[in-house]
This record gives C-alpha cells, structure tokens and sequence, in this order.
C-alpha cells in the first residue's frame, strides 16, 4: 500500500530517529510511504481565535500540495504523521476547512498563489493510527523477533494526540493504543498518573523552570510505578522530558529514565537493526538481554 508522508521540520531535525525508525517499521509491514512534494512546516502550533483563519494558511498549503502528490504517485488517500503536533494541526485545519465555509472561502483567498484548492479528500493519520486502524495489532504481533518480556515500559501521551476529542487518536481520558501495541511486543506496560497529562510543552521557551519541574515529576512517577523507561511520539516531550532529567538530577537522586520513541522499540522487537542509532540498540539489548 502506498500512502503519503508528511515529515514535518522537528522530524527533519532533532527526530530523525523517530522518522528512521517509523519508515522501516511500516515498510516491512507493507506501507510504502512516499514524501509529500514541496511541504512547507504545518505552523507548529495551531492557535484557537474564531476571528481568523491565518493559523490555518500553512496547513492548508501542505494539504493543497499532498493531494497533488496523491494523485501525480498514485497513492492511498491517507495522509502519514509522526510528529504530535504536526498530526494535531494538520487535522485541526482539515476540520476548520470542511466544516466552515466561510473559513475555507478565506483560506481559498490566502492561497489563490496555489495550483489548486484543497479538495479535502485526505484522511489524515498518526503513525499510531495506521498501526492500529489500517495494519490491526495481530499484525504487529506477527512480527516480533524479539521477546520483551519482563520490560517495564511506560508510555507518555501529551497533549497534543489526545486534544481536542475531535482529533484525537484516542480517548482523551483513557488512552490505550500505545498500551496495546507494547502488549503485541510482549513488553509490560506501566500505568501511571501522568501518561496523558502535558510535558510543559513550548513553555520551555518562555518558563523553562516550570517545565523542568514537570519532567521531574512525570519521571518520578513513572519510576515509582514501576518503569523502566519512558516512550513517546512526540519531538517536543521526547525533548523536555530528556531536558528536565538533567536539569533536575539533584533532585531525581540520580534517578534516570531513558526517553525513547515508540517506533524505536517496534523496530528493536522487530529485529531492525539498521533502524536503529547503535546506542539506542546498546541499551535495548542492556535492558532486555541480546537473547531476548
């Protein structure tokens, strides 16, 4: 199946392990994901003012151009995101455009510069999602190489995946895709009270301090329940959550949980070395034994 793919700038920067990892899980699943031509950033953040639709203009521009790509290769009508936020506001503008005609009239404005207007055909869809909704967790079971059974793993949510209800992968409240699918990996998940609650998020910017505090007690949470380390698919919280451990080790005690991608602990059951950096493979195999 071939589906479009929609990197993101984070994903093109400090998350390269994710889209490295993610591409050669799905490509041995038999998604064959094909790069949306001339994609610009999605705006990173979508903004909530009902007055104006400028939020939108970026998102927009790159659903304009993934629908010509679709149909200049071929492809499925489904639209790939790795990244937390770009899935977020990817879909929230999809959602402004189809259900307010006045917004998508002004939206068509602001993009007169484009060969086209969006047509609205694409089914916008998380990593998480196509494993869950297209591929079915039997089919992630059925390829695990490596048994990683007696690892304690905790997920961490965020925000951005969840909120608001109508583009959420999952219940906001009650989140269980990530859950399921270390279930397939034989892996042990962890519950804890923080796994849908916010990192801090871009407040790194602007309170730095609040945000470390944050990842201190998300951490110690997860260690005292139990983890042994910590998955997301999200740049940002993989980033503050990383960030805040060191910024808080004298308060952790010492305490230092490893923050790792989802895709990275798929490709590591899988048997997908090559997916892997070298020191991401050195700590699975620490953590689990080279003959698990």
């Amino acid at each position: 199946m071939r589906i479009l793919y929609y990197p993101g700038c984070t994903v093109k920067a400090t998350a390269l392990r994710d889209e490295k990892a993610s591409l050669q899980v799905l490509r041995v699943l038999g998604i064959e994901p094909i790069e949306v031509e001339n994609w610009i950033c999605c705006g990173a953040t979508y903004n909530l003012p009902k007055d104006t639709v400028i939020q939108a203009v970026a998102s927009i521009r790159t659903l304009i151009r993934s629908e010509l790509t679709m149909k200049k290769s071929n492809t499925e009508n489904i639209l790939l995101t790795l990244c937390s936020m770009c899935n977020h506001v990817l879909k929230m503008a999809d959602n402004l455009y189809k259900n307010d005609p006045d917004a998508a009239q002004k939206l068509n404005a602001f993009l007169s510069d484009e060969p086209s207007n969006y047509e609205g055909k694409l089914r916008i869809m998380h990593f998480l999602e196509i494993l869950r909704d297209i591929l079915g967790y039997d089919k992630i079971r059925d390829k695990v190489k490596r048994n990683l059974k007696g690892l304690n793993v905790a997920s961490f949510y965020g925000c951005l995946i969840l909120r608001p209800r109508e583009v959420a992968i999952d219940d906001p409240e009650d989140p269980v895709i990530i859950e399921e699918l270390l279930l397939r990996l034989n892996a042990n998940p962890v519950d804890y009270p923080y796994r849908n609650e916010c990192c801090g998020s871009f407040n790194v910017v602007s309170a730095p301090e609040y945000v470390w505090d944050r990842a201190k007690e998300i951490v110690k949470s997860a260690s005292d329940y139990g983890a042994k380390l910590i998955v997301t698919t999200c740049p940002l919280c993989a980033y503050n959550l990383e960030e805040g451990q060191k910024r808080r080790r004298k308060e952790l005690r010492g305490l230092e949980l490893p923050i790792l991608y989802v895709s990275e602990l798929i490709a590591y059951a899988f048997g997908l070395d090559d997916a892997l950096e070298p020191e991401i493979k050195n700590l699975l195999d620490r953590m689990v034994g080279k003959e698990g």
